[in-house]
């Protein structure tokens, strides 16, 4: 039995009507995955980029230095400060996972105010036949000569995430014209909810495909990711 799913994490951004009318960009965050295994240590599933009103990643002319917040800091904590580099449209950063439990993780830059609740904990393991494979991109979106970190999970018929009772191997496909992977293979450890990896979008506009397959459960997965061209803006 094949699946194919995709994932994409859709968060709420609060700005202003004025600052929306004069500047025209509006910064997102993402956390990918945002639902991880008991696994006390710090990840790299934090994401924040700049668009436009259409959605379109921008790109930061100048450093862009964005603070970040969590509400439950005995269970995870961030960075105070993160900074988008002058030239790139995100930028990534670690979570530190102290405890199980819900906490929700807020980004502000200016009047902007974006947040994402992320859960730690309560794994399950892997039992009966109805299981999908997931892709989990930070958004469908990308910009020609930047970065995208991605994640490949298990999920079941209640839509939960679960972990393997042993190593899972996962291959990975794409465009290799418009887009390129850190890695062709991944591995979901035993116990683990995911395994993670990077996306280097390369110098051609278009829409290219990343698939993962895990041939021992007979899965697989696809996802799209719409690439443009936007000239820098100054924030």
């Amino acid at each position: 039995m094949c699946v194919v799913a995709a994932l994409l994490i859709t968060l709420n951004t609060l700005l202003p009507n004025s600052m929306a009318a004069e500047e025209s960009y509006f910064i997102e965050l993402h956390i990918a995955p945002d639902k991880i295994a008991r696994q006390f240590d710090s990840l790299p599933i934090g994401y924040v980029n700049i668009v436009n009103e259409e959605g379109i990643p921008l790109v930061a002319k100048d450093d862009l230095e964005i603070n970040l917040k969590s509400s439950q800091p005995l269970t995870a904590t961030v960075p105070k400060k993160i900074v988008i580099p002058a030239g790139q449209s995100y930028v990534n950063f670690d979570i530190s996972t102290i405890r199980e439990g819900d906490v929700e993780i807020s980004a502000s830059f200016e009047d902007q105010v974006v947040s994402a609740m992320l859960k730690i904990g309560g794994a399950k393991q892997i039992s009966g036949d109805f299981l999908k494979l997931k892709i989990q991109l930070p958004t469908s979106e990308g910009h020609l000569n930047t970065e995208m970190p991605f994640a490949v999970y298990l999920e079941d018929i209640d839509g939960d995430a679960i972990a393997p009772s042993k190593d899972l191997t996962v291959n990975i496909t794409y465009e290799k014209k418009l887009i390129r992977s850190e890695n062709d293979t991944l591995v979901i450890k035993e116990g683990n909810y995911y395994a993670y990896s990077k996306i280097h979008i390369l110098d051609k506009v278009g829409g290219a495909f990343i698939k993962a397959e895990a041939p021992e459960l007979e899965l697989d997965a696809a996802e799209r990711i719409n690439i443009s061209s936007t000239k820098p803006t100054k924030l």
